[in-house]
């Protein structure tokens, strides 16, 4: 059995990280002894190859590489695995988005300080409303 991984979420055009989990169907062990090839194919039909290994993974179970998506669309990937006696192919269809902008990347980094600035504006006016009701 195959699992595919890919990073970042949503997938975007530029270097993109696609790990693989390989689990024997039987036993339920991972595999670790096995070759992992990837092969994304472009909208306009140009093909982008990797081999995946052990050794670029964080995680020791999976087979890691990066792979660079060089245009936005929908791409055709084949995933092969293969081990000692068994073999593999996985086909998936990928949508990968334009590169974002720096406000679409930075947003959530950016938000914190003006709503700490609102809300301590709101509670300073709060405090006042209340000080002359009193």
């Amino acid at each position: 059995m195959l699992t595919l991984f890919a990073s970042p979420t949503p997938l975007r055009e530029g270097t993109a990280d696609f790990s693989v989990f390989i689990e024997d169907a039987a036993s339920s062990n991972p595999v670790l002894d096995g070759s992992v090839r990837v092969t994304a194919t472009t909208p306009g039909a140009r093909t982008v190859t990797a081999t995946l290994n052990r050794q670029d993974a964080t995680n020791n179970l999976l087979y890691a590489a990066s792979l660079r998506l060089p245009q936005a669309g929908t791409y055709t990937l084949l995933l092969e695995a293969a081990t000692k006696s068994k073999a593999a192919k996985l086909t998936v269809d990928l949508e990968v988005l334009p590169t974002a902008s720096p406000v679409q990347a930075y947003w959530p980094y950016l938000t914190p300080v003006p709503l700490a600035i609102i809300l301590f504006a709101v509670n300073r006016l709060m405090r006042r409303a209340n000080r002359a009701s009193v």
